[in-house]
């Protein structure tokens, strides 16, 4: 990090850097976002060195070339070219697009391709969920920096239960993207647990709790990739645990596809038990009814009435 081979002051980062100096920043909050980048460099092993300069006047930065140059990465021109179709499928759909086309770019420099095929420039393919606009985009942002910040936040949310939107109070710990949406996972103080919450499914502003810096630390242990792995049906708090049974024709499929999720038992005949604690009926009920000629639904007795009236419905 240095201009012309000089450290640079924190102004000049702002001015330079790509996402600091987009007009809606103040400098507290500047400093707050450059400080949390620079722990999340230090953390993937590039260290930002820091001192005063010559005159004595606040602190110059800069990147040591030992501390910059990461081991090199031998993609081929086949994979940079998988990568720029991908950038191009999430083109205005991705709140990052602009930050995934920058580091695409850095990838290709001196591979041959410069990621300027005119050919992609026409593939337009929707690869996000009907709900993705661009009013969940920006909220994303806003989600990242509270997020990075540790920032407690206040928003509405609908509550698809019982179709209500109800206030939430948030110390969002990381924002996860499964099953075709995106999630906040955080701790919900009206809960007292960590939940998770579909973006799409948040109600006008995102505001802080405070003006402070934190508002809190995320605990110690805390995994996210014990949420990234979950089941629609599992997206949320335990409702209480189904028994599905699979024929003989689809035991191996349940053993491939569910073994990992919960508790899965294959039988000598081929058939297949499998219990799993739910969220979300109707997620679960889906499941039942996308493969209904080869499983049916043992209980609990609820969520067989739950099943019974979407199938009214139908």
């Amino acid at each position: 990090m240095a201009r012309n081979g000089r450290p640079v002051k924190a102004d000049g980062i702002r001015r330079y850097v790509e996402g600091y100096d987009d007009g809606s920043r103040s400098q507290e909050a500047f400093t707050r976002r450059f400080y949390a980048d620079r722990d999340e460099l230090a953390h993937l092993g590039i260290e930002i060195e820091s001192g005063h300069d010559e005159s004595g006047e606040g602190d110059s930065y800069w990147l040591p070339p030992e501390n910059l140059f990461l081991p090199s990465v031998p993609f081929s021109r086949e994979e940079l070219g998988a990568l720029h179709t991908c950038l191009y499928l999430l083109e205005g759909q991705f709140a990052y697009s602009h930050l995934l086309r920058l580091a695409l770019q850095s990838l290709a420099l001196g591979s041959g391709n410069a990621l300027d095929d005119p050919v992609t420039d026409c593939v337009a393919v929707d690869m996000a969920s009907s709900g993705f606009d661009a009013e969940v985009a920006k909220r994303q942002q806003k989600l990242d920096e509270a997020v990075a910040s540790r920032k407690t936040i206040r928003f509405e949310y609908h509550n698809f239960t019982t179709d209500s939107v109800e206030e939430r109070l948030v110390d969002p710990y990381r924002m996860i993207y499964t099953h075709g949406d995106w999630y906040l996972v955080g701790y919900s103080h009206e809960r007292a647990a960590v939940r998770m919450f579909k973006l799409r499914r948040i109600r006008g502003r995102v505001t802080h709790l405070s003006k402070k810096d934190h508002d809190f630390e995320k605990p110690v242990g805390f995994s996210i990739e014990e949420y990234i792995n979950l089941e629609p049906w599992q997206l949320g708090p335990m409702r209480g645990t189904a028994e599905i049974i699979f024929s003989p024709r689809y035991g191996f499929w349940a053993s491939n596809h569910l073994a990992c999720r919960a508790e899965l038992e294959l039988h000598d005949d081929g058939s297949a038990s499998f219990r799993t604690g739910y969220s979300d009926g109707q997620q679960l009920c889906s499941l039942v009814l996308a493969h209904s000629a080869d499983t049916s639904l043992s209980g609990p007795p609820e969520l067989l009435a739950q099943l019974a009236s979407i199938l009214e419905k139908i």
